[in-house]
């Protein structure tokens, strides 16, 4: 659990002359401590004398700046200097000064940061202070960076939720073309979907082909009895003659008709037929395109259970090497600093966190080494 230091925000005195406390203040740390030994006089105002954070940070710095080797105080008068010097300094760099009750000018401020997060060192000692929101973008830039440049130092089956494959719809349809290059044609039709279609346009063609034949028979017969009438055509006179004519004649109409229907049902058929030349390719074509689909959406929701698991196209390590897979930095950075906290990744040498209020800003402390 982070440990938390409340500081109230220094103010600046009403009145810039010396009063009788406060020289008799100053004769004291006078006695005791050199304006050197800043630890050691915030500890004795604050622990010693009882005194405020604020108060003795504005009590060391008028005797700092004030300081006189006789002890002489008494006699500064109006000349007193009560200017703190922080004004040059961020609210972190303050803010961590005094958790480590000492001042500013002590603590150095390194010359570069980690995405905004200021950088501090003390002591031998590094440290990154800034606010909740600071340290954490900080955090998760970071975390990107480190997955980006090297996924294989994280847990595998952590970054498995966050991969992604850009360009899936390309390998989806790579894949679906290999499956059907060669396919029979009952396995494009059930894939396809269009089986029902298929087997309508089959029996319409059966259809129409029973049609025609019965035509043909028709005619044929029709043709037979026109041959056998016209036999009989030259022995009859008279009433008979006529009524063989007549029949002759209706006959004759019927083929026609006959035809006729023929030529209709025949340009149908061959329309037909054209259409289930084409209905296999345009089957694959339907076919290729669902599996596609079904591809694609497998290898968006879970690239390593579609490549490593389900198919073994690759071997765990060698997935994560392939360069057509991405790792969804951004989420996953945020997913694990949610998961192992802001800490774990900023506090290098003891994963701890700490806090310090400032102005009524709390900042959050981190040591690197």
């Amino acid at each position: 659990m982070a440990k938390k230091k409340q500081v109230a925000a220094v103010a600046e005195p009403k009145s810039n002359a010396l009063t009788h406390g406060e020289i008799a203040l100053l004769k004291q740390l006078h006695k005791r401590f050199t304006p050197d030994d800043v630890k050691e006089i915030l500890d004795f105002l604050i622990m010693g004398t009882g005194m405020e954070k604020d108060q003795a940070y504005r009590a060391f710095y008028i005797f700092k700046n004030n300081y006189r080797d006789e002890g002489d105080y008494e006699n500064i008068g109006e000349d007193v200097d009560r200017e703190m010097g922080w004004e040059d300094y961020s609210d972190a760099h303050i803010a961590l000064a005094m958790h480590f009750d000492t001042i500013p000018d002590l603590i150095e401020k390194k010359d570069y940061h980690l995405h905004g997060l200021e950088q501090f060192e003390y002591e031998e000692k590094e440290f990154y202070c800034g606010t909740h929101e600071e340290a954490e973008e900080a955090a998760k830039k970071y975390v990107e960076e480190q997955i980006d440049d090297s996924p294989e130092h994280f847990n595998q089956s952590f970054l498995q939720d966050y991969l992604t494959v850009p360009n899936s719809d390309e390998i989806a349809q790579e894949e679906a073309e290999a499956i059907f290059d060669g396919a029979d044609d009952d396995y494009i039709l059930s894939e396809s979907g269009l089986e029902d279609e298929y087997q309508e346009l089959s029996d319409e063609i059966d259809s129409l082909t029973d049609e025609i034949s019965d035509l043909d028979n028709e005619i044929e017969e029709w043709g037979s009895q026109i041959e056998e009438l016209e036999e009989a055509l030259e022995s009859s006179k008279g009433k008979k003659k006529l009524e063989i004519e007549n029949q002759i004649e209706k006959l004759r109409e019927e083929i026609a008709d006959a035809e006729q229907q023929r030529i209709i049902k025949q340009a149908l058929l061959d329309k037909k037929e054209e259409e289930k030349e084409s209905f296999i390719d345009n089957a694959k074509e339907k076919a290729i395109e669902n599996k596609a689909e079904e591809i694609e959406k497998e290898i968006d929701d879970d690239p390593f259970q579609y490549f490593v698991k389900d198919h073994g196209l690759y071997s765990a390590e060698d997935f994560f090497k392939a360069r057509f897979v991405r790792v969804d930095s951004e989420k996953a950075a945020a997913a694990a600093i949610d998961e192992d906290g802001i800490a774990h990744y900023l506090a290098h040498y003891d994963n701890e966190e700490e806090t310090v209020e400032y102005n009524g800003v709390t900042y959050y402390i981190y040591r690197t080494n």
